[in-house]
């Protein structure tokens, strides 16, 4: 039964209750209760739950789903069961599987140059985001991975300590406090309009 037809079975068999009972308010007191004590068995907390009537738009591959959700999460599954969920705090994740569904469901018009590069882009995000299952699988690939990953990592953080601050000049700072005034005056100006 759909939820409709339970609903309707629900109110169907309350009613019966409180037809055949002496006492229609205690027995309607008695029907709330049950319904409660009942929705508090059913009741299990969740690690990660989202329902199917939230997701706005999905896109469809050979092995996986992409989808985006009403409050901004974007979801990546397998039809193996290995799901990634990532909110917009993980904007270059979430904005790659966001211009990964619009792209597969046909919301970007591209050439043909475009589309190429977009499709070994998704490609590319599709192995990348299997990694996981792949590594777990051989442990040589594994600590291959995690190796060169420390590696990568290790040397973005040594450029970052080299980097030379750049001296500020009086020059740039006037340009961005007047652009800063600039939008101040933009936006009370669309306020006033």
């Amino acid at each position: 039964m759909d939820k409709k037809e339970l609903k309707a079975r629900l109110d169907e068999v309350k009613n019966l209750i409180k037809t055949n009972s002496k006492d229609a308010h205690f027995a309607e007191s008695l029907i709330s209760e049950l319904l409660s004590l009942n929705g508090q068995i059913k009741h299990e907390p969740t690690l990660v739950h989202i329902p199917l009537e939230s997701v706005l738009e999905e896109a469809k591959g050979d092995t996986f789903t992409m989808s985006r959700t009403k409050d901004g999460k974007v979801i990546y599954h397998t039809y193996g069961g290995y799901t990634i969920i990532a909110d917009s705090s993980y904007s270059s994740l979430a904005d790659t599987i966001n211009a990964s569904i619009d792209y597969l469901n046909g919301n970007v018009k591209l050439d043909d140059d475009q589309k190429e590069i977009m499709n070994n882009d998704i490609l590319a995000t599709t192995y990348l985001l299997n990694l996981p299952m792949f590594a777990m699988g051989d442990y040589e690939f594994k600590y291959k991975l995690a190796s060169e990953t420390i590696d990568y990592l290790t040397q973005k953080i040594k450029e970052s300590e080299e980097a030379e601050l750049q001296e500020e000049t009086f020059a740039e700072n006037e340009d961005f406090e007047n652009a800063v005034k600039g939008l101040a005056d933009v936006q009370e100006a669309l306020k006033e309009s």
